[in-house]
């Protein structure tokens, strides 16, 4: 049996840099995680359902980690250099520690996501990836700042915040954080974010390469959720839309919702 812990030590990876790959054990496609914290570990997780593994890693740092530990600045501009194509503002960091970061991520369990931080604004700042590069970023105030939700690249506007697989099934939900849930709790679902409860045109044409899509505003949507399914049903000419309400929002992580939206996401028309 392969062994996770070795694996995990075998790959090289640069500071502050997530790999998603496919999972040693249970072979799930792009659903096993690992971070390298630059502080002398890496953090692994598979995000199927049936799988089990994950854990935290002890590997020597390397000379490029003891710099960035030193300096404080966590490899920021050359880990966001080389994985942006877009130019991020320099205010953006992947250090995560300070009080307001760690609460977010612990109120939603957000440990093994990819996430920065905008110092200047107090904002959960979380990539939008296209081939495994960054071409967008999503803000998420962690104040009262407004607005709640920023983009910071207007160019590429109509990318869409996707947690998955391209395919299969989609959810479309409000926020990134209830898209995440559904990306990593359901196998061969993607989480769709419209950032709000407004469908747009990038949202209709990213959602036209399912086979089966599933509406799922928040509560307070409900009509809003009738609607865009209806509209979805004849913009999307070969797939299967439907509505689903919701008790709670997704990333609530209500049991009752998650067992249903499961059992939705599955079925067969």
């Amino acid at each position: 049996m392969l062994d996770v812990k070795e694996y995990v030590r075998s790959l090289d990876i640069e500071t502050g840099e997530t790999l998603t790959l496919n999972c040693p054990v249970c072979g799930g496609i792009k659903k096993f995680t690992v971070t390298n914290t630059g502080e002398g570990s890496y953090i692994y997780n598979c995000f199927r359902a049936s799988c089990k593994v994950r854990g935290k890693e002890c590997k020597s740092m390397s000379v490029s980690d003891i710099k960035n530990k030193l300096n404080g600045n966590h490899n920021n501009k050359e880990y966001l250099a080389k994985n942006a194509h877009f130019g991020l503002p320099e205010y953006i960091t992947v250090d995560l520690s300070t009080h307001l970061m760690r609460r977010f991520i612990d109120r939603w369990k957000l440990h093994h996501i990819p996430l920065f931080y905008d110092v200047k604004d107090k904002r959960a700042v979380f990539p939008i990836f296209k081939r495994g590069k960054i071409i967008d970023a999503v803000g998420r105030s962690l104040t009262d700042k407004t607005p709640k939700w920023l983009r910071y690249n207007d160019a590429a506007y109509q990318y869409t915040f996707c947690v998955g697989e391209d395919r299969g099934v989609a959810v479309v939900v409000e926020d990134i954080i209830s898209a995440i849930v559904v990306g990593t709790l359901f196998t061969g679902v993607s989480g769709i974010a419209l950032l709000g409860t407004t469908l747009r045109q990038q949202n209709k044409d990213a959602l036209t390469q399912y086979n089966k899509i599933v509406v799922a505003l928040d509560r307070d949507a409900s009509s809003k959720t009738i609607h865009y399914t209806r509209e979805l049903k004849s913009y999307c000419d070969d797939a299967e839309v439907v509505a689903y309400a919701l008790k709670q929002d997704v990333k609530e992580r209500n049991e009752e919702d998650l067992i249903g939206l499961r059992k939705v996401c599955y079925e067969t028309a």
